[in-house]
């Protein structure tokens, strides 16, 4: 069951250079060192999506679990696990005001009974994004890669399918009719350069099939917890349904 929450960590001294392999290491020093260790070797794919924001001495953590088991481990962890740690030399004091909204809190059955049958969906990729070819950054928003990234996640994770072959309509039944792209440098503190892309996107479905729109509509949905593309763990490939 998708889940997504929210974690505020105060700091004595403002955080500068703050890097995404930096969150994704943070967010593993917040469990458990079993579910730590059950998560670094147990799934290839990842169940859960990273990003923060810094602001003076607050780092604010969101994270979307794909399995709510996970979800109530870390809660646990954060709860009860010691109010201040330090990390990277920084003094980090958790803020216990958690709060899951109810919107954030969705099984996969209801993301798709919920999903309409639009023939058009507008996305913003709220942090950068990017897809690999080969051995390189692809920063470009090409339906098919989106949508198969997220069908992978959805078929790794939910507890039912599509009844239908999806896989020629992300080929050739979804265009890109408008964006506002500009594409950004992330920098790893361990692992380089990526380059990805901002913004927003209007993508046009092709489709009459009801159930095949229905199922687009809901993998975007999806998106907003699983994100999409490369290093979702680390703070890359967010995104929002704007309509």
């Amino acid at each position: 069951m998708p889940i997504k929450i929210r974690v505020n960590l105060s700091t004595e001294n403002e955080v500068k250079n703050f890097f995404g392999d930096d969150i994704h290491a943070l967010f593993f020093k917040l469990l458990k060192e079993d579910i730590a260790h059950t998560l670094h070797t147990n799934y290839k794919d990842k169940p859960f999506s990273l990003w923060y924001k810094l602001s003076e001495n607050l780092l604010t953590l969101y994270i979307s679990f794909l399995i709510d088991d996970i979800a109530k481990e870390f809660l646990s962890s954060f709860l009860i696990g010691e109010e201040t740690f330090k990390f990277m030399n920084i003094k980090f004091r958790k803020i216990l005001n958690l709060k899951v909204e109810k919107k954030n809190i969705k099984s996969f059955s209801t993301i798709y009974e919920e999903s309409k049958s639009n023939n058009t969906a507008k996305l913003s990729f709220v942090t950068p994004t990017t897809f690999k070819k080969g051995k390189y950054d692809y920063p470009i928003p090409e339906p098919k890669l989106i949508f198969k990234s997220l069908m992978r996640k959805w078929n790794k994770f939910a507890d039912f399918k599509p009844h239908i072959d999806l896989r020629e309509t992300f080929e050739k039944r979804i265009i890109v009719s408008g964006y506002n792209l500009k594409t950004k440098k992330v920098f790893f503190r361990n692992l380089g350069k990526v380059v990805g892309f901002v913004g927003d996107i209007t993508m046009e479905f092709q489709e009459d099939n009801e159930e095949i729109l229905k199922w687009l509509n809901a993998l975007l949905v999806f998106g907003e917890f699983s994100g999409v593309g490369r290093k979702t763990t680390m703070g890359m490939g967010q995104i929002k349904i704007l309509y």
